[in-house]
């Protein structure tokens, strides 16, 4: 597997998240129920502490988030996480996300055309109170 380009590892109440991205881009998809929601929530209380400053959470709740996003975007330091994609996506926001030199992971039941490569798409993965991510395309090429 090829080494990772942002890793946010930390541990909270009885569980460690190891959290491994590859790409630019990576879309965490999944059915109702399968931790995304979870996953954002864990993001955003970490984007509070200083360590974790780079990561920028927005959702539907996010006033004009479009705008935030742009302004924050050419900062290659960033992590842009971007929960309920589907319903949030517009031709603006991909043009952003496309041009941008942040990386984005954009948390989704479906995953989009924005996808660069078999590390693309990502699911949420827990084993021994450990969440980490799998890359279901990439083990298909193992």
């Amino acid at each position: 597997m090829s080494k990772p380009v942002l890793s946010v590892s930390t541990e909270f109440d009885e569980f460690q998240l190891n959290l491994d991205f590859y790409n630019k881009i990576t879309f965490i998809a999944g059915e109702s129920g399968t931790g995304k929601s979870f996953l954002y929530e864990q993001l955003s209380l970490l984007a509070t502490e200083t360590e974790f400053s780079y990561i920028k959470c927005f959702n539907y709740l996010s006033p004009d988030f479009e705008t935030q996003v742009k302004n924050i975007s050419n900062d290659a330091a960033n992590l842009i996480v971007i929960d309920n994609f589907e319903t949030l996506c517009s031709k603006d926001l991909a043009a952003i996300i496309l041009t941008s030199l942040a990386r984005f992971v954009l948390i989704s039941r479906d995953f989009f055309g924005l996808m660069q490569s078999k590390f693309g798409v990502a699911e949420l993965c827990v084993e021994d109170n450990r969440i980490k991510l799998s890359y279901p395309l990439a083990d298909e090429g193992a």
